[in-house]
């Protein structure tokens, strides 16, 4: 064979091999194609209006929730007692502490459930609304500015348009009274009984008195002597040994028991008893004195207080480990004193501390005080009084000319232990008599942060349904969704510029140029990526 009939033969074979290797190449995009069919018909193609899905869900549960809301709203106001119907406050159940207690927890723990998902579905709804599209990216990066992407950002409301800034802010704003009402609008009310103690002998019956005396017992016991009298004959009062008895009146709050009678192992004290002091009483009474202060009148009052503070505090633990020795001071219901009238007020040495912050003129108040100090003195006579008034300058003109002194046999007793008893009366506990009382704890609602909390939600409402109509598509919730655009449509501005940094960012905007290549940086901690000063807002936020 010539070598020309070789070369033709060569390029024959060739141009056959040529020929068969399209056939082949067309078999293989065909399967490619059927492949690629078949995937997107499995897969359906994305429109970018994906993130409406879980707007929709969010929509569903601010509904669900608001009609929770106005639900539980109508039936707290159907079970509101009538007597304590107000705009500010109801009470929607009243008795057992212990079940006050539960249904409170109860209703808070389902307020805090339904005010999470509803936080959660706005600001689900508020990144919708805040995060950039890529047409938002690529119009700011033409411009040589950028956005913030993945992370809620209100720079970012500057490429927003109004209705978007709009409902933005009310999402904001909406937001408020869920973060601080919302678990103030159920409460509960625990009832503190306010009580008095009396000092009594063993076997001795509880008989009438005078009734001076009798007037100041109902006063400072608040039950009158044939009440206590009553119960007393009728067994109605529970025997407690001193130790249940501490424990059980030795209480911030008094739910359960009530007026209280201290069996004592003195045999000389007459009907109706010795006042011994008052339990949780009222502030306005006396604002510094705690709820059980008479436990600690005894004669090693030092042992009981608490004086780290500055101020003598009565322990129930302090007690209870002196219990064997365990006395009080008592006094008479009613006693001779020296009296100090004038124009709007009267005191004795007892009580002219309670003037302290009367409506009283400032200067009269300061006088009141120091005529008041020179009465705690027990030996002073009214001679005495009137001498001390007339030798003194006071601060209120002409306050000697207006004031009355006098000595009362029908002055009562005080429950304030700023004075002491001179001498003083201590009388050992043998044990107590108890009246036993049922609890009034209430759980109470608030209709006016109700419906704060309707309105607010019916907004969330409006502004989700709002949110969905807008359409904005292909939005970057994540970094991974800025990438996988940018990998599918590359940006021109940072084109061939995924390794610029913070600092070279401005002036790649400002002044595009080619970047040369170079090494990646040393590895750092991840602290590094948060500039300092979002590290100080963090910290001292």
């Amino acid at each position: 064979m010539s070598k020309k009939n070789l070369w033709l033969y060569h390029t024959a074979s060739l141009d056959m091999h040529n020929i068969e290797e399209p056939s082949d190449r067309a078999s293989i995009d065909d399967e490619g194609t059927s492949l690629s069919k078949t995937n997107e018909e499995v897969k359906k193609p994305r429109t970018g209006y994906e993130w409406k899905n879980g707007a929709s869900i969010c929509l569903c549960a601010a509904a669900s929730i608001l009609f929770l809301n106005i639900l539980f709203t109508i039936i707290a106001a159907s079970r509101a007692q009538q007597s304590s119907r107000s705009f500010e406050a109801e009470t929607i159940f009243e008795g057992s502490c212990t079940k006050a207690k539960r249904w409170s927890t109860g209703f808070h723990i389902l307020i805090n459930v339904l005010g999470t998902i509803l936080l959660g579905a706005s600001n689900y709804c508020m990144q919708c609304l805040s995060a950039p599209s890529r047409k938002d990216v690529d119009h700011v990066h033409a411009h040589g500015k950028w956005l913030d992407i993945g992370t809620p950002s209100v720079a970012n409301l500057r490429v927003m348009s109004w209705v978007q800034i709009i409902i933005w802010c009310l999402l904001v704003l909406t937001s408020l009274p869920f973060h601080i009402l919302y678990n103030a609008a159920v409460f509960s009310a625990l009832s503190s009984n306010a009580y008095g103690v009396v000092a009594v002998s063993p076997g001795s019956p509880i008989g009438s008195t005078n009734s001076t005396t009798s007037a100041c017992y109902e006063d400072l016991v608040g039950k009158d002597v044939v009440q206590v009298q009553a119960m007393y004959q009728g067994k109605e009062l529970e025997s407690l040994s001193k130790e249940d008895c501490i424990k059980a009146y030795g209480a911030a709050f008094l739910t359960n028991r009530r007026t209280l009678l201290l069996v004592t192992n003195n045999s000389s004290i007459s009907s109706p008893g010795l006042f011994v002091g008052v339990g949780s009483p009222p502030t306005s009474v006396d604002d510094n004195q705690n709820p059980f202060d008479w436990m600690c009148t005894g004669p090693d009052t030092d042992l009981y207080g608490d004086f780290g503070s500055g101020t003598s505090q009565c322990l129930q633990s302090a007690v209870l480990k002196h219990v064997n020795g365990w006395s009080v001071t008592a006094e008479p219901f009613a006693s001779n004193d020296i009296v100090v009238a004038g124009t709007g007020f009267a005191f004795t040495r007892q009580n002219y501390s309670d003037l302290r912050y009367s409506s009283l003129p400032q200067s009269t108040r300061a006088d009141i005080m120091d005529l008041g100090a020179f009465l705690e003195s027990p030996f002073n006579t009214v001679n005495d009084t009137l001498g001390f008034i007339q030798s003194q300058s006071w601060q209120t003109q002409r306050f000697e000319s207006q004031l009355n002194v006098y000595m009362s046999d029908s002055v009562c007793a005080t429950d304030s232990r700023t004075l002491s008893v001179s001498p003083p009366q201590y009388y050992s506990v043998d044990h107590c008599l108890s009246e036993k009382v049922e609890e009034h704890c209430r759980v109470m609602y608030s209709p006016a942060i109700c419906l704060v909390v309707i309105l607010c939600n019916a907004v969330k409402v409006i502004c989700i349904m709002f949110t969905i109509r807008i359409r904005r598509k292909e939005l970057f919730f994540t970094v991974g969704d800025a990438i996988t655009s940018f990998m599918k449509y590359p940006d021109r501005t940072t084109l061939c510029r995924s390794w610029v940094d913070q600092k070279e960012a401005k002036s790649v905007f400002t002044k595009p140029r080619p970047m040369k290549s170079r090494t990646l940086p040393p590895r750092r901690r991840w602290h590094y990526a948060v500039g300092r000063r979002r590290w100080a807002l963090s910290v001292t936020w």
